[in-house]
C-alpha cells in the first residue's frame, strides 16, 4: 500500500493542516520543507501531530518510496519514480513565474489583459499594472499612468522578472478552483470599499469570500479556468478571474490557494485529497472539453466519493 504524503511549504503549510482534521484518509504525513539559519529543516506532521524534525536530510531520503504525493505549492526536485506525484515540480515552477505562466495562457487561447512591452505599446493601454516576477496576497502592485513611467520601470526592471499588463477596472473578480478537469468550489472576492482598490483578497478587505452556488455557475469562467489549469501543466489550481462587462480574463493560477477563505472550500479540498489517496493507480483528468452548461463543470458528491450517480 501506499504511503500518503501532502509536500509543502512554510508559505502553504496552514492551508494544508486545515484540510487535516477533516481528511478521511489516515495516516497522511505532511512534510514542511523551511529553510533556517543551520540550512534546510523538514519538518512531519501525521494529523497534525509534529513527529519529527529532519535537518540537512537530502529531500530524497526524507520519503518512503511509493507513495502518493500530493504537492501544495512546493517545487523542490524529487526522483521517485515510483511514486504518483500530483502537480509536478516544473509545473508549480513554470506557475510561479507569473509573468511567464500568463503568457503561456494566453498563447493558449485563454483571455488575459494585454501584457505591455515597449515594442506593442499603444497610449490606450493606460493606465499599465506592473508586478513583480513573484508575488502573493495582492502584494508589489504599481500603476503606472505615463507612458514616460512605465518606460523608465521597464528598462529598470523587466530584465529581473517584473511584467506589465493594461489595467482592468473590474466589476468581478472571483476564484475558480480547479481539480482534474473539474471545478470543486467557485468563490466571489469581497469587494473593496475603494473602488480603485487594486487587489481585491484577504490581505486587502479581510473578509471571507461568498461560495457561488452551482447554479450560478458560467459555462465560458469554468472552461476558461480549466484550460488555463491544463495550459501551465497542474493537475490542479486556483484560478483567478476577472470580470468586466460580460468580458471574463484570467490573471494567474495559485498552486496552493488559501484555504482559509470558507469551511466550504476546506471540505472542497479534503474531499479531493481523499479521491486522490484512494486509488493505488493516477487519477485521470474529465475531460472539462465536453461539458456544456456550468453546472455540469461542477465536482459532484457521488465522483469525490466514487459512489454510483444517485437515483432521480
Amino acid at each position: 500500500m501506499k504511503q500518503k504524503i501532502i509536500l509543502t511549504g512554510a508559505n502553504g503549510r496552514p492551508s494544508a493542516q486545515a484540510v487535516f482534521p477533516i481528511l478521511k484518509t489516515k495516516p497522511v504525513l505532511l512534510y514542511d520543507r523551511r529553510i533556517g539559519d543551520n540550512g534546510e529543516i523538514f519538518r512531519v506532521y501525521e494529523n497534525n501531530l509534529l513527529l519529527k524534525n529532519m535537518k540537512r536530510v537530502p529531500f530524497n531520503k526524507a520519503f518512503v518510496k511509493n507513495a502518493i504525493i500530493i504537492r501544495w505549492a512546493n517545487a523542490i526536485q524529487l526522483n521517485n519514480s515510483d511514486s504518483i506525484i500530483y502537480n509536478q515540480a516544473s509545473s508549480i515552477s513554470q506557475s510561479s513565474v507569473k509573468g511567464k505562466a500568463r503568457e503561456i495562457i494566453g498563447k493558449a487561447g485563454v483571455d488575459i489583459p494585454k501584457l505591455v512591452s515597449p515594442e506593442n505599446f499603444k497610449n490606450e493601454d493606460l493606465p499599465i499594472l506592473a508586478r513583480p516576477r513573484t508575488h502573493m496576497k495582492c502584494h508589489g502592485m504599481i500603476l503606472l499612468e505615463t507612458k514616460e513611467k512605465f518606460i523608465e520601470h521597464y528598462k529598470r526592471l523587466h530584465s529581473k522578472g517584473w511584467y506589465y499588463s493594461q489595467m482592468i477596472w473590474k466589476d468581478k473578480e472571483i476564484r475558480i478552483h480547479v481539480a482534474h478537469g473539474k471545478v470543486l468550489l467557485i468563490c466571489d472576492k469581497a469587494k473593496p470599499k475603494n473602488p480603485k482598490t487594486l487587489g481585491w483578497g484577504h490581505a486587502v478587505t479581510d473578509q471571507e469570500w461568498k461560495v457561488i452556488p452551482w447554479s450560478e455557475y458560467v459555462s465560458v469562467w469554468c472552461k476558461k479556468a480549466c484550460d488555463a489549469v491544463e495550459a501551465v501543466g497542474l493537475d490542479f489550481g486556483a484560478v483567478d478571474l476577472i470580470i468586466k462587462g460580460n468580458k471574463a480574463y484570467v490573471l494567474e493560477v495559485n498552486t496552493g490557494g488559501c484555504l482559509s477563505e470558507s469551511e466550504y472550500t476546506r471540505s472542497r479540498y479534503a474531499m479531493y485529497f481523499d479521491w486522490l489517496f484512494r486509488s493505488e493507480k493516477r487519477r485521470e483528468h474529465w475531460n472539462y472539453k465536453e461539458f456544456k452548461s456550468g453546472q455540469s463543470f461542477a465536482w459532484k458528491q457521488h465522483e469525490l466519493t466514487d459512489q454510483k450517480e444517485p437515483v432521480k
